[in-house]
Order: C-alpha cells, then structure tokens, then sequence
C-alpha cells in the first residue's frame, strides 16, 4: 500500500505515484502490484537489487535511461489538483517468499 502525494495544506495528488513494469505499462501504487517475480527457482543468490532492472544497460541512472520503475504520474484527472509546493508520500515494498 501506499500513502499519496500530500502538500504541507494536506492536499493530496490521487494517483500521481505509479510504477512503470517492464512491458512499458504504468499501473498506480493504490493497491498491490507485483513489480518482480523470481524465475529462476534454482538460483543460490542470495540477494537481488530489483532497480538494477530500471535502466538502459550501460547507461547513467539518469531519467531518460529509465526504463522502469517508480514514476511521478501526472494525468488529465489529477492535473487541476497540481499546486505549487513541496509533497511527500509513502510507498510500502513487501517481500514474499514462494509465491
């Protein structure tokens, strides 16, 4: 879950935090969603760094060489809401095992 982008007068941007899969589609962070799914069952890693998949290989980590990952989502439904000043929000990353 997630908490959205709220300003310091508690107005909230609904929808603007979303997550850009590897297909190109960018789903909201409102609910669950499965960012990364272990497909190699017999691997001995035993740890994974999800955001070396957001960038171009060999690339700065600059944003015109993500290719996936969190994004700002600014849509025709949210764009009146847009006011000058400094947000915050929260997203919640949960690991499972054997899924």
């Amino acid at each position: 879950a997630t908490k959205p982008l709220t300003n310091a007068a508690g107005q909230e941007l609904t929808g603007a935090l979303g997550y850009e899969l590897s297909d190109g589609t960018i789903v909201e962070l409102s609910s669950d969603t499965v960012v990364y799914t272990n497909t190699n069952a017999t691997t001995s890693q035993t740890s994974f760094n999800v955001s070396d998949g957001w960038w171009k290989a060999n690339s700065p980590q600059t944003g015109e060489n993500q290719i996936s990952g969190p994004r700002l989502r600014i849509t025709d439904a949210n764009r009146p809401a847009i006011k000058a000043g400094k947000y915050t929000g929260e997203i919640t990353w949960t690991v499972t095992n054997g899924l």
